[in-house]
């Protein structure tokens, strides 16, 4: 197997780790930059992940009920109100998680 199989191969085994892991995991004679230089040309991509939670039966019943509170409310109402459900958390444990995925793919 040439060098460019066997980066491919192993990020894909292991999407979530780094160009310089496949590296030295793979004991190649090349700079780490290299190996990310393969990977793009490859079409594959390094990307931060979108996190979502699961709605579990207890957020699907407060989301019922909160809507329900609002079922009568005439539009002038919902011209003054902004709703979103949308959210942010930061975690000063854990930093952000990375990983190398194909072009166009989720």
């Amino acid at each position: 197997m040439d060098e460019d199989a066997a980066i491919i191969v192993a990020i894909r085994n292991n999407p979530f780790s780094n160009y310089v892991a496949i590296r030295e995991a793979l004991r190649l004679d090349v700079c780490a930059q290299t190996v990310r230089s393969h990977l793009d040309e490859a079409g594959i991509q390094h990307r931060v992940p979108a996190i979502k939670e699961w709605l579990t039966e207890q957020h699907r019943t407060g989301r019922l009920q909160f809507a329900q509170q609002y079922v009568g409310e005439d539009l002038e109402f919902s011209s003054r109100v902004v709703f979103t459900h949308e959210k942010t958390f930061a975690s000063p444990n854990h930093g952000k998680i990375h990983l190398w995925r194909p072009n166009r793919t989720r």
